[in-house]
């Protein structure tokens, strides 16, 4: 099923104007896309998902992921997704862990961090030159399941004492094979109520994230396209960076309110593949 807005009602294609007869997918040269509920779920490839990559590099236009799980590293997304038949080499992956040492990157030289988090998000943070330190300018708040109240009472002594805190994204569940289980926004707001400090999230629907990648890609936002599965994350997130999105019904559960509404809103990948085909 295809469910259109209005261009009068989607305030995220930003000051370009778009003839309300012509496709709403017009003029689309570069796409950001979720992983999660968009390639794939429980681990399993969605319909059509390889024949979707295919026809994107078949189109020549530029794509790459955006995922605010910080718990794998892009080298480790490309064989999962390899192992589903889907080709994404790891350089069109952003995580939200790289994107939060990028973003660390830009703030001052050499900053220094206190991490609660995986040892992945620890790994990703050290390849970017980022050192841990018991003085930290930054605490960093990742999920980690080991995680012990000592080791959150450390991350509140260092923001008590000073230091900015950024967390990587503010999901509170993740879905598992066994249920749901707490993501790092519960553990941000566990620090941000203790500390009664304001925590900056660098994921989805930071606009950094979608704006590191598009740069990448050296894409103009008024002709990039996010398709994601969820209100909160992906389609605010294209909101605030001015995209258009596409919301797929692959994934997350869609509430029937919601003050983010997509540009399209689409059944799938093969409904997404027609509507990309029209506007070419």
């Amino acid at each position: 099923m295809k469910k259109y807005l209005s261009a009068a009602a989607n305030p995220q294609v930003g000051s370009t104007v778009f003839d309300p007869i012509a496709p709403l997918l017009g003029g689309v040269e570069a796409l950001l896309l979720d992983l999660d509920g968009v390639l794939y779920l429980s681990g399993e490839p969605l319909p059509q998902a390889a024949e979707f990559m295919a026809y994107l590099r078949a189109s020549g236009r530029r794509f790459m992921a955006v995922t605010n799980n910080a718990r794998a590293t892009p080298a480790c997304y490309e064989g999962k997704l390899a192992g589903m038949g889907i080709e994404l080499p790891a350089e069109r992956i952003l995580t939200a862990g790289t994107a939060l040492a990028e973003y660390l990157r830009r703030q001052k030289p050499r900053p220094s961090v206190h991490v609660v988090g995986s040892a992945v998000l620890r790994q990703t943070l050290r390849d970017a030159d980022i050192e841990e330190s018991e003085r930290p300018d930054f605490v960093i708040v990742g999920i980690d399941p080991a995680v012990t109240v000592d080791q959150l009472s450390r991350a509140v002594r260092h923001i008590l004492a000073g230091a900015r805190v950024l967390a990587t994204n503010a999901d509170r569940l993740i879905p598992t094979r066994d249920g749901y289980e707490p993501e790092c926004g519960a553990v941000a707001a566990f620090i941000e109520y203790a500390t009664q400090r304001p925590i900056t999230v660098i994921g989805k629907p930071n606009p950094f994230i979608f704006r590191l990648a598009l740069e990448r890609l050296g894409a103009d936002p008024a002709r990039a396209l996010m398709v994601g599965d969820t209100l909160d994350t992906d389609i605010a997130g294209a909101k605030a960076a001015g995209l258009r999105s596409v919301l797929l019904e692959t994934g997350s559960p869609i509430p029937p309110e919601h003050p983010a509404q997509p540009t399209l809103r689409l059944a799938g990948l093969a409904e997404l593949i027609r509507e990309l085909r029209a506007g070419e």
